[in-house]
């Protein structure tokens, strides 16, 4: 029976991890729209949920699970990596590659590191996603099992208080072999030299240039892309300055191009009504 402490823990996590999913499908909602203020608004709520959703998991690593070293800050640290991905591996088809040597503890961004970042930058976050079984390093809640991902993120978008990213997952190697065509319509590979992509599947049909890949800038740093690595434009996720972030790559300058033309095309096609 677990403690009353992890039950209300685990339930304020959820609505934190609810109440974040809200904020982004109003922002997402108002995309294109000359709503300002309540853009505005609403990432400044969308903000404030991270933050609390942040502190109430560094309560539950040092009351429930007695972590605590390191946690002072009210950010999160990350667990073990070697025990947590091979972990996503038996839960979650679309669990992301394992980091080639890290995130050695993503760290928060000051002024300076912010100014830096741009567009096509290649970097690892932590994201909440819900868990098809049970581990004791995962959040219980009366949703289900909470686990903590880390994945690498291309950001394409800076904001004043935060950046957009989108994550790159493998679904096991096989990349977007078994996905849905409406998937494959809006989704390309991320490429490097060890991974070319694949040819087995159409993909990209709905973004311009079918089959067209984003390539890593093999210079920028020590990000590669795993066998079967891909984005779904559309799958974007708010990455708050204050939260863990470790850049570790970019696109080429090319590649950084095509990718606001991918969105752009597959944004445009959704406000026609267009779903693949």
């Amino acid at each position: 029976m677990p403690s009353l402490t992890a039950i209300n823990l685990g339930r304020d996590i959820a609505m934190e991890v609810l109440a974040i999913e809200a904020h982004q499908n109003r922002l997402w909602a108002l995309q294109g729209e000359e709503a300002t203020a309540d853009e505005e608004t609403i990432s400044g709520e969308l903000l404030l949920c991270v933050q609390r959703f942040e502190a109430f998991l560094a309560r539950w690593d040092g009351e429930v699970l007695g972590l605590g070293a390191g946690l002072e800050e009210g950010g999160m640290e990350e667990i073990e990596e070697g025990e947590v991905k091979e972990d996503e591996m038996e839960v979650d088809k679309d669990s992301p590659s394992p980091p080639p040597h890290g995130p050695e503890r993503p760290q928060r961004l000051d002024p300076t590191a912010i100014n830096a970042i741009s567009v096509g930058d290649i970097g690892w976050a932590p994201l909440p996603r819900m868990a098809a079984t049970s581990r004791d390093w995962f959040v219980p809640s009366q949703y289900g099992q909470i686990c903590i991902k880390v994945y690498p993120f291309i950001i394409v978008k800076k904001m004043d208080d935060c950046m957009i990213g989108m994550p790159i997952t493998t679904a096991g190697g096989n990349g977007l072999t078994n996905k849905m065509e409406s998937l494959r319509a809006r989704s390309t590979y991320v490429v490097g030299a060890n991974f070319r992509g694949k040819n087995d599947v159409p993909y990209g049909w709905g973004m311009g240039p079918k089959e067209m890949n984003l390539e890593v800038d093999r210079t920028a740093g020590a990000y590669e892309p795993r066998a079967g690595a891909f984005v779904d434009v559309l799958d974007t996720y708010q990455i708050p300055y204050n939260a863990r972030w470790k850049k570790e790559g970019r696109l080429t300058h090319t590649s950084r191009v095509d990718l606001l033309r991918m969105r752009h095309a597959v944004l445009e096609k959704d406000a026609l009504g267009w779903r693949g």
